[in-house]
């Protein structure tokens, strides 16, 4: 037995050694052709591709039959190794080696015919780390040596004709279903330009089209970005933070918000029905965390709530610090990355509206009426499609990030938004992986020392914080939704009701009062609010049907 043994292994190795032999050939075959492709400007798809099956089929099917036989007497007892084993080995060189050629040559068609980024492993990855990184802009286009201009559609904003401001009514019943107040859009056709040659040259950043494409690893996985939301706000907050600070040059960057996008997930979290995908974030506990795709084009902030969200983050710098950060100028910046592990984006680009083809007048300010407040949003109009010039980076990978100019509140400034939203790619196919991103909004404060007394107190002026109807309006519809309440509170109101009604109703209107006002409290209506502003919202509160 020993002696069978010995044989069977001499055997094995001498049928093994000689295809990896052959394998060695191949391998160095396949990197001149690559290197010589590469040295022309260009590595077609195919080539590689079909090299690579070639190997494949050459090394498996170079396995002899003895291997094989040895394979399967390995799942025997050494006292069936005897004399059966020449017949075993005619029996695999007729019927079984034939049916495991035929079943390589298939793997190996299949291998060539597959696209590569919709294969896990090397053939979609890219090189990540710092050994991968010689600058932040550094050779983000060398993959791209053809510009891919794509003719697809953008969702615009039928601006009413009468020229009222248009308003968008939600609340959020069981479920997270939302009732809402249609707008119309329109699907716009335009043509979207690879960005990439233009970055190559200097023509893309953040000061001439209000956007920018770095290069810049994260330390998270995609399972991370889904599954970990404290290891988001920890690690990747401070990571973006870094990268945006660097682009920009701001002094103090303060990461506020993130949403992961991946609309089939989201679909199937909410139980497949996609009429259900809110299309306006609630923030209730009822939507899922992962949202769908941005379909109209959009700006994130307007004047008023990007001045009311850079006080609140006013509050998380040195009280020594904020008044200089207050009377500066504060800029709010997107990071928007793909997350996927395993290819670049195939299909739902971002397109970035280049912010030199925009005007004020192109902007156009929806009221949106939730349930428990009141906000604004920046949309566009379709009337001026056909004067924007829309941009976007393709094949965008893990370790690329887009930074974008949300608001800007330097009004000398040449672009202050860069307007986006999602995007169809015509030439996507079915195998194509759908997107997966995330994107951060940031604030970024450049602190002024300036001592001109013109300036004021800045964000922290009173003119900066909303009126005190408009607060006492909002808190006032609060008392519609009592369900949104934690339930403590709910059933303390119930008891202290049946006690004391004017008692209980000056408690609830301090308390919400100073919620609100809390400078800690970044959801606060009024968030640092001075004492008087205070008393005023207190006094219309009192004269209203708040009781």
């Amino acid at each position: 037995k020993d002696a069978i043994r010995m044989q069977y292994l001499c055997s094995s190795v001498r049928h093994v050694v000689t295809p990896i032999c052959t394998s060695g050939r191949w391998l160095f075959s396949l990197a001149a052709s690559c290197g010589a492709f590469a040295r022309a400007g260009s590595v077609p798809v195919m080539a590689p591709r079909c090299c690579l099956a070639s190997i494949v089929f050459t090394n498996l099917a170079a396995v002899s039959p003895t291997v094989l036989a040895v394979g399967l007497s390995a799942f025997r007892s050494p006292d069936h190794l005897g004399g059966d084993l020449a017949l075993r080995q005619s029996h695999l060189r007729t019927e079984d080696v034939a049916g495991a050629r035929l079943l390589l040559v298939g793997v190996s068609v299949l291998l060539a015919l597959v696209p590569p980024h919709s294969r896990p492993g090397t053939l979609c990855s890219r090189p990540s780390g710092e050994a991968a990184v010689q600058s932040r802009e550094g050779d983000l286009d060398s993959d791209h040596p053809r510009p891919r201009d794509v003719r697809s559609t953008i969702g615009y904003l039928k601006a009413p004709e009468d020229g009222k401001r248009p308003r968008i009514n939600l609340c959020v019943v069981s479920g997270g279903e939302q009732v809402e107040t249609e707008l119309e859009y329109s699907r716009e056709e335009v043509l979207v330009r690879d960005a990439r040659p233009a970055l190559a040259v200097g023509g893309v950043s953040l000061a001439k089209t209000g956007c920018i494409l770095l290069r810049s690893p994260t330390t998270l996985t995609m399972h991370d970005f889904y599954a970990d939301r404290e290891r988001i706000q920890a690690v990747y907050y401070d990571e973006v933070c870094q990268l945006v600070k660097e682009a920009t040059g701001a002094e103090t960057v303060v990461a506020i918000h993130h949403q992961v996008r991946n609309q089939p997930r989201a679909v199937e979290l909410i139980g497949g029905d996609v009429n259900k995908l809110p299309r306006y974030k609630t923030n209730s506990p009822d939507v899922p965390a992962v949202d769908g795709y941005a379909v109209y084009a959009h700006a994130d902030f307007t004047d008023k709530t990007a001045a009311c969200t850079a006080r609140e983050q006013l509050y998380r710098i040195s009280p020594d610090a904020r008044q200089a950060h207050a009377r500066g100028r504060y800029v709010m910046i997107n990071a928007w990355r793909n997350i996927s592990d395993c290819g670049p984006i195939r299909n739902h680009h971002l397109a970035v509206l280049d912010g030199s083809t925009l005007v004020p007048e192109d902007i156009v300010i929806v009221d949106m009426h939730y349930g428990t407040f009141s906000t604004e949003c920046a949309q566009v109009a379709n009337k001026a499609s056909a004067r924007h010039r829309w941009i976007y980076f393709p094949e965008m990978h893990k370790d690329e990030v887009l930074l974008f100019k949300q608001y800007d509140s330097d009004q000398q400034e040449p672009v202050r938004y860069a307007v986006h939203c999602s995007f169809d790619d015509p030439a996507a196919t079915a195998v194509d992986v759908p997107r997966q991103s995330i994107e951060v909004r940031t604030v970024c404060f450049f602190p002024s020392d300036s001592s001109d007394d013109s300036q004021g107190e800045g964000l922290l002026s009173s003119w900066n914080f909303p009126p005190a109807a408009e607060v006492g309006r909002q808190l006032l519809k609060q008392l519609d939704f009592p369900e949104l309440w934690p339930d403590d509170t709910r059933q303390w109101l119930r008891i202290e009701l049946a006690r004391d009604t004017p008692a209980v109703t000056a408690a609830v209107m301090a308390l919400m009062i100073d919620w609100n006002s809390d400078p800690n409290n970044a959801d606060g209506l009024m968030a640092g609010a001075p004492p008087a502003l205070q008393e005023e919202v207190l006094q219309w509160l009192q004269t209203s049907e708040f009781k």
